[in-house]
């Protein structure tokens, strides 16, 4: 069970400020680890998608990272803030 969530984002922050994005993941021993990334740096990788998760691709951290975007099973307290930081094709309908 512990490699399903591994890497699966959990909470996001932006700071409109900044133009930066916080993500929460679940790291290997299934500790909170926060990455903090430019928005532009994030991208959808051409990886095959999961079943409940997209790969998401952080090109300017400090180590490059695929970590997973759930695609299910998630609540959006933004919508729009979702879709500036992930694009206008995330979030249900």
């Amino acid at each position: 069970m512990g490699q399903v969530f591994y890497k699966m984002i959990g909470k996001v922050y932006y700071n409109q400020d900044s133009d930066t994005v916080l993500l929460s993941y679940v790291g290997f021993l299934g500790h909170r680890v926060d990455v903090d990334v430019p928005r532009r740096s994030i991208s959808f990788t051409s990886e095959k998608s999961g079943t409940i998760y997209t790969p998401l691709h952080l090109s300017e951290s400090k180590s490059p990272h695929i970590l997973k975007l759930p695609e299910k099973y998630y609540h959006l307290c933004n919508v729009e803030l979702a879709r500036k930081v992930f694009g206008q094709s995330y979030g249900r309908q």
